[in-house]
């Protein structure tokens, strides 16, 4: 039987014919023949031929045959068998599902049970909601062709170095002689790119609207975006302000191994996203000295985190699972954000890449430790068919590089989708989710600047495109202004917020994994701000505006300087009581709060 279960999916329940089933000789077993029952006692069936199926919740006219559509819909009535290879089922919500099968199947009914007699061949099955007439129509013409296996390609261009050409070929077979083409369904934020026709169609999902597509192949040409490592350069009193808040910067000087152990992997990133930006700032305003200072603190705080040691390493290889994990995640499942379950590996080895690109841009890293950043970047970036060689230090055995066998192609990333998945090998109640959107694709431009600075097309051109797809994902899923929310049953939540705060398979969250503040949720989705920032999440059409907006729902959040606590401020465990009232709020908002700054 197909019923609807708690969660909103079709299930399949085993079940046995009534022993008094009678077959119909060519449509639903008919009732003890009546005038009522006839299709021509009712009004809107006044056009069909042959009878209804009464039962005790009145009589669903859908049923009826209608001997003069191309394609009869039918339901099939209680006690009944009936050989065919299509069944159409109405649940208790009333919604439609179609069930085919390749040769003709003996279907038994009893009651809301569905089985079949004995398969004595092969039989393939395929199931789906049809939402409408056209929809039926729709499923009807392509029942005969499935998919069995896909494969993803990308391919750089000569003479358009700036874009690539994206393809989702699939593997089919057919029965029934049937000779239309694959019918696939597209989200929104295929449309900006897709090579070839996509028809609006009743299918609906969380992201959307759906479009069929017809055919094995899709084609997409996906513009990269210019790949910048700053802002550029800056030029008058600007530059010389610039200069003088660099200048104003004292670098820290506690010792970094200590310091990357207690703090974990993500703290440390953003530190050392910090000082990259620093670094890159003294650049553009024209102050190698500092530049150079910060580049040298950056290697330092980086080398615990590339250090090649059996018994201290912060990194280690997990040979069962195949990537690279912090050693406390390895023993702890719940340490650093789940790492070890391979949580976050983007997030946290995106802002390592990123750091380690500028200070190899700068003269800071040591051959060893860019070996071992290509092996990192790996893990969450790997084009597939890479081999590279990690060094070892004197002593060591050679690591044999990660590649295709070792590392997963892109480990995160959800190429239909576009947006990557931030969860790992833990369950979720909902599916997996995303947080930040804005973090998944600081990972992959800095990727493409360490494929950049290594002079690695391939990596470089391959990280743009994961790039580009998570900035398209962003703005059309994470951003509430867009028309993937523009329709009706969204309303609500999209007039009560600027942007999704989690985007999971199976929801849409308002509020973080952390707190609920509006000041997170905005944040969260667009730290750390940086050269690619313009062309993520905040790109695109009305950007100043959705800015302003977010602006505002962020500010709305965080307390004031003065230090008043505003209605649903953040909150957390530092808050002291006892602070100068000049400073009495959250010390944790001044990350939130410098972050408001740079929006």
């Amino acid at each position: 039987s197909v019923s609807r279960s708690a969660h909103g999916f079709a299930k399949a329940d085993g079940g046995a014919a009534a022993p008094d089933a009678r077959p119909g000789p060519d449509g639903p077993a008919a009732p003890a023949p009546d005038d009522e029952a006839a299709c021509s006692a009712h009004a809107s069936c006044a056009n069909l031929e042959g009878v209804c199926c009464p039962t005790a919740q009145g009589v669903f006219l859908g049923c009826c045959d209608d001997r003069r559509l191309a394609t009869a819909r039918r339901r099939l009535a209680t006690n009944e068998t009936k050989e065919t290879q299509r069944v159409s089922l109405v649940l208790d919500d009333g919604s439609e599902w179609l069930l085919y099968a390749s040769r003709p199947v003996a279907f038994e009914t009893s009651g809301k049970t569905l089985s079949t007699g004995p398969l004595r061949r092969t039989t393939v099955f395929r199931v789906a909601r049809a939402p409408d007439a056209a929809a039926t129509a729709l499923l009807d013409a392509h029942r005969g062709v499935f998919p069995i296996g896909g494969a993803v390609s990308w391919r750089a261009s000569r003479t358009e170095p700036d874009v690539m050409t994206l393809h989702f070929r699939w593997a089919t077979r057919r029965f029934d002689g049937c000779a239309a083409p694959l019918l696939g369904l597209a989200l929104p934020h295929h449309l900006q790119t897709l090579a070839g026709k996509a028809s609006p169609t009743a299918f609906d999902a969380l992201k959307g609207p759906l479009y069929a597509v017809a055919g094995d192949h899709w084609t997409f040409r996906e513009p990269l975006g210019e790949l910048r490592w700053d802002l550029g350069d800056v030029r008058g009193p600007r530059r010389k302000i610039l200069r003088d808040l660099v200048g104003d910067e004292r670098i820290d000087e506690e010792a970094p191994g200590p310091a990357a152990k207690a703090a974990g992997v993500y703290s440390s990133g953003k530190k050392l996203f910090r000082l990259a930006a620093l670094a890159q700032a003294a650049h553009v305003a024209g102050d190698p000295k500092r530049r150079d200072a910060f580049s040298a603190r950056l290697a330092d705080e980086l080398a615990p985190w590339l250090a090649f040691d059996d018994a201290s390493s912060l990194l280690v290889y997990d040979a069962k699972t195949g990537g690279i994990v912090t050693r406390a995640g390895f023993a702890d499942p719940n340490a650093d954000f789940g790492n070890g379950k391979y949580n976050d590996h983007h997030f946290h080895y995106g802002y390592l890449v990123h750091a380690a690109a500028v200070a190899r841009r700068y003269g800071s890293l040591d051959d060893a430790a860019a070996a071992r950043t290509a092996a990192l970047v790996l893990d969450y970036a790997n084009p597939t068919g890479r081999e590279r060689n990690l060094p070892a230090p004197r002593g060591y055995e050679p690591y044999v590089a990660p590649r295709s066998s070792y590392l997963p192609v892109a480990r995160h990333k959800d190429w239909y989708d576009g947006h990557s998945w931030a969860s790992g090998l833990f369950e979720l109640a909902d599916g997996k989710a995303q947080e930040s959107i804005s973090e998944a694709a600081h990972a992959y431009y800095g990727a493409a600047l360490w494929g950049a600075e290594t002079n690695d097309p391939e990596l470089r051109d391959f990280s743009r495109l994961l790039l580009a797809l998570e900035a398209r994902a962003g703005r059309t899923y994470w951003r509430v202004d867009g028309g993937a929310y523009a329709e009706k049953s969204f309303k609500p939540f999209a007039a009560a917020n600027v942007v999704v705060a989690v985007v999971g398979a199976l929801d849409l969250s308002a509020t973080t994994w952390f707190g609920a503040a509006a000041a997170y949720s905005v944040l969260v989705n667009f730290l750390p701000f940086s050269a690619a920032a313009p062309g993520g999440v905040l790109g695109g059409e009305e950007t100043f505006a959705f800015a302003r907006k977010a602006y505002a729902a962020a500010a709305a959040g965080l307390p004031p300087a003065a230090g008043v606590r505003a209605d649903g401020a953040p909150t957390s465990e530092v808050f002291d009581p006892a602070l100068a009232p000049g400073d009495a709020y959250d010390l944790a908002q001044g990350p939130w709060r410098s972050l408001l700054v740079m929006l």
